[in-house]
């Protein structure tokens, strides 16, 4: 079972397998969001973002549905336990043997769950994965954005020198300033480079290479799973900030590196 098999379901129209894959890839150790509201309609609420993580588009009533029927199962759960996913599995009768993992890996998790984890330790050293990335957002976050002015000329030359991680960055820029572009409203790999090579085609009047298709693509899907979909503009920011995160080197201090940082190629500065 994989993450790919929960937007099938939407795009099946298929609510109650979805809860059963959902939950399965819970219990395989998959880091998803467990809505615990009480109240039917802010569990929908709940439910309609969740969704729109995996799809753009799904009815009403499969949200209200799969809503519906986590209610059923929260109703004999504990969401205060620290056994509240296994009760959830036992309500659904859903029985999964968790995926083997190395030694050492830490269950599947997003960089918002990152930021959250690291913050309450005090201890740098107590998860060094989870540190460094936090650093790493940290240092995404410190980042000095270009000027609006010159925004559109780093982002026509990003494309004309075939720079697709300078492109999606600059392309991603423009939010900040309320001026978000259009983006790929999709999850799945086909329609994200369909999408992208539309809105280049609208963008510059021509179409992008094959390679740098297929660089913002796979970038385009990393982000949107880690973040979801871009519904609003400051969403748009938000993904910004994962992809710079994502892009940042570690160096190690004190010592000068052989090749200027991912943030100076970028935007000239550090």
């Amino acid at each position: 079972m994989s993450l790919t098999s929960i937007g099938n379901c939407i795009d099946d129209n298929t609510p109650f397998e979805f809860i059963s894959v959902y939950l399965t890839c819970l219990g395989q150790g998959f880091s998803l969001s467990c809505p615990t509201d009480t109240e039917p309609a802010a569990l929908t609420e709940a439910w309609s973002k969740i969704l729109a993580k995996y799809r753009q588009d799904f009815s009403d009533e499969f949200c209200s549905i799969v809503a519906k029927e986590w209610g059923r199962l929260l109703k004999n759960c504990d969401p205060t336990s620290v056994e509240f996913e296994q009760q959830l599995l036992a309500a659904a009768g859903v029985s999964v043997e968790p995926l083997e993992r190395p030694v050492g890996r830490q269950k599947k998790t997003t960089q918002a769950d990152l930021s959250k984890t690291t913050a309450a330790s005090n201890d740098p050293l107590t998860n060094p994965e989870i540190s460094e990335s936090y650093r790493q957002r940290q240092m995404a976050e410190a980042v000095t954005l270009p000027e609006i002015h010159r925004l559109s000329g780093i982002y026509e030359k990003a494309f004309k020198s075939n720079d697709p991680h300078q492109f999606l960055t600059t392309h991603l820029t423009f939010s900040k300033y309320g001026q978000p572009k259009p983006v790929p409203m999709s999850s799945v790999p086909q329609t994200i480079r369909a999408n992208w090579e539309r809105i280049i085609a609208d963008e510059f009047g021509t179409i992008a290479s094959d390679n740098f298709l297929l660089a913002i693509t796979n970038d385009w899907f990393y982000l949107v799973n880690q973040k979801g979909l871009p519904l609003k503009p400051q969403d748009h920011y938000d993904i910004l900030i994962a992809y710079l995160a994502k892009n940042s080197q570690p160096t190690t201090p004190n010592k000068p590196t052989s090749s200027p940082s991912f943030f100076k190629k970028m935007f000239g500065k550090d």
